[in-house]
Formats: structure tokens, sequence, C-alpha cells
């Protein structure tokens, strides 16, 4: 199992702890980072902020990103949000 593949199985389950001081991240190398965006690979937005127990995009790293800044957060890996 590689680094994406931990964090995929992993980040879900951290996820439901629904907790602002846990998180999980994955360190790629830069070669790894490198091959990820060139294939196509976006990012998670870094910062999201919660109003009224609504998730929104406060920012997105990856420039091809579809998600922008204020959109709502709706689902995560077309898996509805459950409030």
């Amino acid at each position: 199992m590689d680094r994406m593949e931990f964090y995929r199985l992993v980040a879900p389950f951290v996820t439901s702890f629904k907790d602002g001081h846990t998180s999980v991240s994955v360190e790629l190398k830069n070669e790894d980072l490198e091959e990820y965006v060139r294939a196509g690979g976006t990012f998670f937005p870094l910062e999201i902020a919660t109003i009224d127990n609504r998730l929104y995009c406060k920012s997105n790293p990856s420039s091809a990103g579809t998600i922008k800044r204020g959109d709502e957060i709706l689902s995560i890996n077309k898996e509805p949000r459950i409030s």
C-alpha cells in the first residue's frame, strides 16, 4: 500500500470524528506530487469554513480544481455530506 492508498483508507475514518482538532495528511515526495498532479490529481481544499452546520471552501490549492472559494461542499467522493 502506498501513501495515497493509506490516506484514502484512513481519511474518511478520521473525518467521521467531526473534531476540528483531528486531521490526517499525506506527505508526498516532490516527484510523487508532480506525478499526481500530471495525472490529473487535485487536492481537497486546505481550508474549510463551517457556517450553520454547512461546509464552504475557503481555499483550494489546485489551480485546475473545480471547487472555488465560497462553494458549498455538498458531497465528498460522491458521498453526501452527513450533518
